[in-house]
């Protein structure tokens, strides 16, 4: 086995390690433990971990909702908001959402990166606030996700387009 060393590289491994561990539709607690672990000897941090996931899983590598599911049993396995603090669980969307900036390509044109940005920050909150298990799970600890979602929808958007 050919082992990755570009960034590219590493990226095409783990988008086929995730489309592996969809393949039943759901990613379990193991699957995300070993998903960490191979990504972290790869020299990827937890923001690139969960980068790559909510790109990987869409319509262009999963078919109808199977990417939701899995990118669901990922999220409620990698941020189960339940024996965190609610300032850990709020540093763990704030993260998820930073993530989805980060991956939005710059561009020249100022608007075009805004409404690029908004659609990806819109659609990451729309993934997310499908997720029964983690409006439970953060309902439990006390926390409003849907509004923890959509103010940090907006805390990103407005850090990101604020420097253009």
């Amino acid at each position: 086995m050919h082992i990755p060393h570009t960034r590219k590289e590493k990226e095409d491994y783990l988008r086929e390690l995730i489309l592996l561990i969809g393949a039943d539709e759901y990613c379990s607690p193991q699957e995300v433990y070993l998903f960490q672990i191979v990504a972290s000897k790869m020299g990827l941090n937890q923001m690139d971990i969960v980068g790559i996931f909510m790109l990987t899983a869409t319509h262009a590598y999963f078919r109808g909702d199977v990417g939701a599911k899995v990118l669901a049993s990922f999220l409620k396995n990698h941020i189960d908001p339940i024996g965190r603090t609610v300032g850990q669980n709020r540093e763990g969307v704030r993260q998820m959402y930073e993530t989805v900036a980060m991956s939005i390509e710059r561009l020249d044109d100022q608007e075009a990166y805004r409404c690029l940005l908004l659609e990806g920050l819109s659609n990451a909150t729309e993934a997310l606030s499908k997720n029964q298990i983690l409006i439970n799970g953060f309902r439990w600890i006390g926390v409003d996700f849907l509004q923890l979602l959509k103010t940090e929808e907006n805390r990103i958007f407005k850090e990101y387009t604020n420097y253009l």
